[in-house]
């Protein structure tokens, strides 16, 4: 795979001094205002991994007891047999090989994913990220990705929001997991909000979409996409489509929730 050289030398140059420079900021911080849950509020008395959750918030976002399809990310019986597909998606083609989720998109984690798409919330965007990061640190290395890529969103919605919560997703599993990362991938057109629409519709809706930037080539590599919702996977499986267009020979996603709506 080769990346930018730009990409390269920002990353060899920058990568020590953002480091040490964050490290003093957040520590800066935690010295002049006691730091709270991001998600109840209540005081931290210590803060593990610069993640902002309480013990019990934290506890009830990582929902690590329930089996999931490790096509689709969906709950499955923990008798079922998950490399093949689930009822969910056994019948489904996708373009992404493996999903990765923190949890179920319901209560409080997705009252946190609905705030992470306003700009003053993005603490609460770096914080999902390094728990996902933290919490699923074994199976994001599995096979071992060697860039990871954030999914886009048009200029004009990001002009409008002011945040594309899946770059700071991405910058923090950057980080955690000591990988380059690459916004590679543009949206085309400003698509239409994929809430409320069937499956059918979702993928017609992002169809020819994305597209890789010019100057990325991806012959051979092994992605990490990462976004913060996947329902259906219409979205995940067109930019992963590009992806392997672009000769990228694995990607698997990266998710915070996994809705369970049937698809």
């Amino acid at each position: 795979m080769r990346l930018p050289a730009s990409l390269r030398a920002r990353r060899q140059v920058l990568a020590a001094v953002k480091a040490g420079g964050r490290r003093c900021l957040e520590a800066g911080i935690d010295l002049l205002f006691s730091p709270a849950c991001l998600s109840c509020g209540s005081g931290l008395s210590e803060v593990h991994q610069g993640i902002l959750l309480c013990h019990e918030c934290r506890d009830e976002l990582v929902q690590s007891s329930h089996s999931r399809c490790l096509r689709c990310a969906a709950e499955i019986d923990p008798t079922a047999i998950a490399g093949d597909g689930c009822r969910r998606c056994g019948k489904q083609s996708f373009h992404f090989d493996t999903v990765t989720t923190l949890g179920r998109y319901e209560g409080r984690l997705r009252q946190m994913v609905l705030a992470t798409k306003q700009a003053k919330h993005v603490p609460l965007t770096r914080t999902l990220g390094r728990l996902l990061a933290e919490s699923n640190r074994d199976t994001l290395r599995a096979p071992a990705p060697e860039v990871l890529v954030p999914t886009p969103m048009h200029w004009a919605r990001r002009a409008v929001r002011g945040v594309n919560g899946p770059e700071i997703l991405c910058h923090e599993l950057s980080r955690r997991l000591a990988l380059p990362q690459a916004r590679a991938v543009r949206c085309r057109r400003n698509i239409k909000l994929q809430h409320g629409l069937g499956a059918a519709a979702r993928r017609r809706n992002v169809r020819r979409a994305f597209a890789v930037k010019g100057g990325y080539d991806f012959h051979g590599a092994r992605v990490l996409l990462i976004d913060d919702i996947l329902t259906t996977g219409a979205t995940a499986s067109e930019v992963s489509g590009v992806l392997k267009a672009r000769g990228a020979a694995w990607v698997g996603v990266a998710i915070v929730a996994r809705t369970m709506i049937d698809d």
